[in-house]
């Protein structure tokens, strides 16, 4: 299923630049097992880094790659378990800082990539606003895919 979601993913126009390309292809390989989630978490941030320090970075494109991930492959539990722990490590990273040594924030003010920064709006507008009450059933539905993924994330930020 991790290759046919990235298959879909990949095609997607919205995504093409370099940085979602390649966190989709870490994503993949966490879920195929070839990446741990730690060592993609840290990809992440380094495809990423450059565009956070120019103000530059399209945090759409890698909540949406992260969402849909949870959408399509969720209601498999270890798929789940991986993507919260991507989540989990991308919170624990250091600050992305400035040469004065202060943490880039979001336009929000969250930093980077400590706060996970406007991942819970993206993921309340994408990850269950877009859908409507038929997809809404448990465990299979997009309710059920995102409850597991949502009870795993405090955990693995806590532990």
């Amino acid at each position: 299923m991790a290759d046919l979601w990235l298959s879909q993913v990949q095609s997607n126009p919205h995504l093409q630049k370099p940085e979602p390309q390649a966190a989709m292809g870490f994503i993949h390989d966490v879920l195929a097992d070839r990446l741990s989630p730690l060592d993609a978490a840290s990809s992440i941030s380094c495809a990423y880094e450059s565009t956070v320090r120019r103000n530059e970075v399209d945090l759409w494109s890698l909540w949406t790659i992260i969402i849909d991930a949870i959408n399509h492959l969720g209601s498999e539990f270890a798929a789940s378990q991986r993507l919260a722990e991507i989540l989990a490590h991308m919170s624990r990273l250091p600050d992305v800082v400035d040469a004065n040594g202060n943490a880039h924030r979001s336009k929000s003010g969250r930093k980077f990539w400590r706060d996970l920064p406007d991942f819970s709006f993206y993921f309340f507008e994408q990850g269950i606003g877009m859908f409507s009450t038929t997809d809404i059933d448990f465990p299979s539905g997009i309710f059920g895919q995102c409850f597991y993924v949502l009870t795993s994330i405090p955990f693995k930020i806590i532990s």
